[in-house]
Parts: C-alpha cells; sequence; structure tokens
C-alpha cells in the first residue's frame, strides 16, 4: 500500500500544481486506486480471518469448557440419584427391621427370647459383612470374633447340658469382652446359676450381690435379689432373707421377682 502512495504522488503534486495531467497520468493514477483498494479489500479479509480465527479458537474453548461444566453437573446428579436410592434403601431396611422387632414383641409372650434370637440373627449377619469387607486378614479374624449375642447363646447351650465350667467360661468371656452389652447381666446372672449347678451356693451368693451391684436397673437385679434370699432361707438365715425381701418389694416393685417373694417371706401385716 505504501507503494501505491508513492507513485500517486507526482499525480497529487501535479493538481496542487494547478498543472495538467496527461491522460498516461489519469490512467496510472486509475490503476494505482483500483491497487489501493485491492489492498485495502485484502488487509480487511485478511483482518476478518484473523478475528474469525479468534472467535472459533474463543468458540471452541468454551465448548469444552461448558462440555466440563455439564459433564460435573451430570456426574454429580448421578452421584445424587445413588445416594438417594441409597438413603432410600436404608430407610426401608431400617422399616423392615423395625416392622420385624414389632411383630416379635406382639405375637409371643416370651418376647425376650425371641428378641435375643432376633439380635443374634443380626449380630451374625452383621460380622459376616464386616469379615467380607475387612481389608486384611487381622482385620477379617476380628470381625469373625462371636458376640455378645452369640457368647451367651453358646453359654446357655453348655449350660442346658450341665456343662457348667465351658458354660461359664462363655458367660465370662462375654462380660470380659462386652461388659455394656444388652446381656450382660443376664450373662452375669447365668454365671451365679453355673456355681448353683456345681453345688457351690456360696459362690453363686457372691455372684448374685455382683449382678445387683453392677446391674442395679436391668431385670436380673430382682431376680437376683429373690436368688440370694432363697439361698440365705435354706440355710436358716431368716433375717438376712428378710432385708434382702424388703429391698426386693421396696426397689423392685410389681417385678416377677417381688411378686413370687410374697410366697418366700408374707409381707409384714399380711
Amino acid at each position: 500500500m505504501s507503494g501505491v502512495l508513492r507513485r500517486l504522488a507526482p499525480v497529487v503534486a501535479l493538481a496542487t500544481g494547478a498543472c495538467f495531467a496527461t491522460r498516461s497520468d489519469v490512467q496510472i493514477l486509475q490503476n494505482d486506486l483500483r491497487n489501493l483498494q485491492t489492498e485495502q479489500a485484502m488487509v480487511r479479509a485478511a483482518a476478518d480471518s484473523a478475528d474469525a480465527r479468534r472467535d472459533s479458537i474463543v468458540t471452541a474453548q468454551l465448548e469444552q469448557l461448558l462440555g466440563a461444566v455439564r459433564a460435573i453437573r451430570d456426574s454429580a446428579a448421578a452421584t445424587t440419584l445413588r445416594l438417594q436410592r441409597f438413603q432410600g434403601e436404608v430407610r426401608e431396611d431400617l422399616y423392615g427391621l423395625g416392622q420385624q422387632l414389632i411383630q416379635i414383641q406382639t405375637l409371643t409372650g416370651a418376647s425376650e427370647q425371641r428378641l435375643r434370637q432376633f439380635r443374634l440373627d443380626m449380630e451374625q449377619r452383621n460380622r459376616e459383612i464386616q469379615a467380607a469387607n475387612a481389608a486384611d486378614t487381622s482385620a477379617r479374624a476380628a470381625a469373625a470374633a462371636p458376640g455378645p449375642e452369640e457368647l451367651y447363646d453358646v453359654g446357655l447351650q453348655q449350660a442346658r447340658r450341665s456343662a457348667w465350667t465351658a458354660a461359664r467360661g462363655a458367660f465370662d468371656d462375654l462380660l470380659r469382652q462386652y461388659p455394656q452389652s444388652a446381656v450382660s447381666a443376664d450373662a452375669q446372672l447365668q454365671v451365679a446359676y453355673t456355681y448353683e449347678g456345681e453345688k457351690n451356693q456360696a459362690k453363686a451368693d457372691s455372684v448374685y450381690r455382683v449382678v445387683v451391684t453392677n446391674f442395679p436397673r436391668s431385670t436380673a437385679a430382682p431376680t437376683a435379689l429373690y436368688k440370694h434370699a432363697q439361698s440365705l432361707i435354706a440355710a436358716n438365715k431368716t433375717a438376712e432373707a428378710r432385708a434382702l425381701i424388703e429391698r426386693l418389694r421396696r426397689e423392685y416393685a410389681g417385678s416377677d421377682a417381688e411378686r413370687l417373694s410374697r410366697d418366700l417371706i408374707p409381707p409384714s401385716g399380711g
């Protein structure tokens, strides 16, 4: 473009100097003007092409960004959906377990025994799941260890066979490993029963005292008081037995053991 301007300079000078231009000069000027217009068109086309390429690059980058955003959004939506389904399944499972528990409590008078079996089944199921999900051998071994319900069940089975030492071992393991479990108080009471089975009443009475001391709010506590009082009466220790019965009636009024105690020692004034 600068070359065209240089060629136009003499013509412009002639025009401004009031000189007459020849036909050849005019032709040259027209050619140069056309060349100038062509160069300008090429410059504009190049600029437009550069702008188009820049716009194309920006558009492609935006499309990539939008694609990434859509992928993240879709992934988040899928994750949320899976979480909602999982929560729904958990709620359904909990509801189902709750319904089973209610049915067990409603359909049988021996609800405690049925509840214990239910807890035993759940405990075994949870242990199997934990063992399956354990990362290493030691973790699997720990997960496979018997829980309180299973230990209690083992102890009861041994006691039914009069295998008192084996039964006591299972109950002692339960109390050592799971001192706060739902069956710990009953397990302690069963330990006393194993000593009675071995005709060791002194040891049984000492364990009855442990039941009342360690588990005063349990249903095993009034039974332990009653059994201890019963053994004292058998040993002609009526005064000591009466003191235990009075405590039983005072602290555990309405319990089965308290009702049985009325035949053991009639209430005062009765």
